[in-house]
């Protein structure tokens, strides 16, 4: 049976090009009709299926062929085949860890989304798990050191895993800064560098709530711990550390325009 180059991609999910590339290297060889025209075999078909399930791997089309090419003329293609399927289910294994703790951090953020309508502008007990914060006291997000800007691109390359948040770094000042902050545990899987600027913020007894900013405060973001502190000296509560929290996202709000929800945690003595 005949076929054309052009069914013989579509049914692969091959370009033609891609084909024509397969042609080149040796690897399916293809007769023409009388008028020049290219026509494809179920051998050749078969031939380029075999290729294909290996790109489905993760191999590239230059790997295929230079294996293919090199190893059918030394007459051993299934030591090395085995060979480069360990090296890809390897990479699949990482590539499936990977995915999962994406996964993972999307639902963090899904269950911190779920909790404004429970928490906004209320308060509750309660403790967060360790984390880390990076954040340049001076310049906050963007820092001018070359140094730590190299640190807070590899921070931001860990996205969503690493959050946008803010750090009430001196409370007698009233001064905050933006930064990123990450679960303790996953900035050690993903080793993520340290330096001076990360803070360690401790899993202790905090108050913790979920407040809308106006973003025109989003220089001044000090402002969103006033009311929290607020509550703590009116129910005598005794501050055990500096408070910090995450930016869930930016929205609009019908009597405030665009505003920030920030989830807040407010460290105490109990």
């Amino acid at each position: 049976m005949k076929h054309s180059i052009t069914d013989v991609a579509k049914v692969l999910g091959l370009t033609s090009s891609a084909i024509r590339f397969f042609e080149k290297k040796g690897l399916t060889y293809v007769e023409r009709e009388m008028n020049g025209r290219r026509f494809y075999t179920e051998t050749n078909v078969l031939e380029l299926l075999d290729y294909t399930n290996y790109r489905s791997m993760g191999f590239t089309l230059k790997e295929i062929a230079e294996y293919f090419e090199r190893n059918r003329k030394k007459g051993k293609t299934r030591e090395m085949m085995i060979k480069y399927r360990e090296k890809y289910k390897l990479k699949a294994l990482e590539q499936a860890e990977k995915y999962k703790n994406l996964a993972n951090a999307i639902e963090s953020h899904l269950q911190n989304d779920r909790l404004i309508d429970d928490l906004l502008d209320k308060y509750e007990f309660s403790k967060p798990p360790s984390m880390l914060m990076l954040y340049d006291e001076k310049y906050g997000i963007a820092s001018k050191d070359q140094k730590m800007q190299l640190i807070q691109q590899k921070w931001i390359k860990a996205m969503p895993e690493t959050r946008l948040s803010v750090l009430l770094y001196s409370i007698e000042t009233m001064e905050a800064r933006f930064g990123l902050s990450i679960l303790s545990e996953r900035a050690e899987n993903l080793s993520l560098p340290r330096d001076t600027h990360v803070q360690e913020l401790s899993s202790v007894s905090c108050l913790h709530t979920i407040i809308a900013m106006n973003v025109k405060y989003i220089e001044e973001p000090q402002y969103a711990f006033i009311k929290p502190l607020e509550f703590v000296r009116a129910h005598g509560f005794m501050l055990a550390g500096k408070p910090w929290g995450h930016i869930l996202f930016v929205d609009a709000e019908k009597t405030m325009g665009l505003c920030l929800y920030m989830e807040l945690w407010i460290p105490i003595k109990l």
